[in-house]
């Protein structure tokens, strides 16, 4: 069986920090891209606001993950609900301006 969670093993948070770095970039490059052409300033602003606060929502579950608890692992697991909301409701209201 191949597993991701066998393959980091001792590594799991750096490699963990190296996706979320990725993930913050690349989603921030995203909103700039489509903001640039013709949005609005405090759009993009707002937009951006999503990649960031997201970035913290996810340091703190990295902050707190304990692969060996698995009552840890379900809520952080939960948890990710939130991570992707975050820039939903960021998105929306950058729409809005």
């Amino acid at each position: 069986m191949k597993s991701t969670a066998r393959l980091f093993g001792q590594h799991t948070h750096a490699w963990l920090r190296g996706f979320l770095f990725a993930t913050v970039v690349l989603m921030a490059l995203a909103v700039i891209l489509a903001y640039v052409p013709d949005g609005s300033v405090l759009g993009l602003v707002m937009a951006l606001g999503g990649p960031w606060f997201m970035g913290w929502h996810m340091s703190w579950q990295l902050r707190v993950l304990d692969t060996e608890d698995p009552d840890v692992c379900l809520r952080l697991f939960r948890a990710n609900r939130d991570a992707g909301l975050i820039p939903v409701l960021f998105l929306a209201i950058a729409a809005l301006l």
